[in-house]
């Protein structure tokens, strides 16, 4: 169940699924409320191996910290916006030298963990639109995998989840 956006976190809405699911005759075969062999099955009860997951990212140079305050990326938005353009982070903690880091968390300065996007990709046959490439990097920038608080984004954890199946 995912839960990792703890402001959005509604009780009971867990368990109000369950039910539903019962109700139409398809009970799940694991559950947070009937267990099972691949639990736990909140999010936010397998914070670790989310954590395990963003340091190998970290370690290989597939991710790295991102330093940048709220405050700046609001108004990074706003300036794309305001010039008709997509929003987009501009990367800029992605070109920090490991010393920079080092110091920055050597002095708990807030931080996500953002994934590094690589340039180039594959095209792909959309069956209503034709051959299609979409450019992630260039048009939305790296995109944030752990959150300052050290909860996954959904982008994380639902892939180390699907992992573990």
């Amino acid at each position: 169940m995912e839960d990792t956006d703890q402001s959005r976190l509604v009780p009971g809405a867990a368990e109000s699924i369950e039910d539903m699911l019962e109700w139409a005759g398809l009970p799940p075969d694991e559950s947070p409320r009937g267990g099972g062999q691949y639990g736990p099955y909140l999010q936010s009860q397998r914070l670790s191996l989310y954590s395990q997951a963003a340091d190998s990212l970290l370690q290989t140079g597939k991710a790295y910290h991102c330093f940048c305050s709220q405050q700046r990326l609001e108004l990074l938005k706003r300036e794309a916006l305001r010039s008709g353009q997509t929003p987009r982070y501009d990367n800029r903690c992605r070109h920090l030298r490991p010393d920079q880091v080092e110091e920055k968390l050597g002095q708990k300065v807030p931080h996500v963990i953002r994934f590094r996007l690589e340039s180039g990709v594959e095209s792909f046959n959309d069956l209503v639109f034709g051959w299609n490439r979409h450019e992630v990097a260039q048009v939305e920038g790296d995109p944030v995998v752990m959150k300052a608080e050290s909860f996954p984004t959904y982008h994380l954890a639902n892939v180390v989840d699907v992992q573990m199946i």
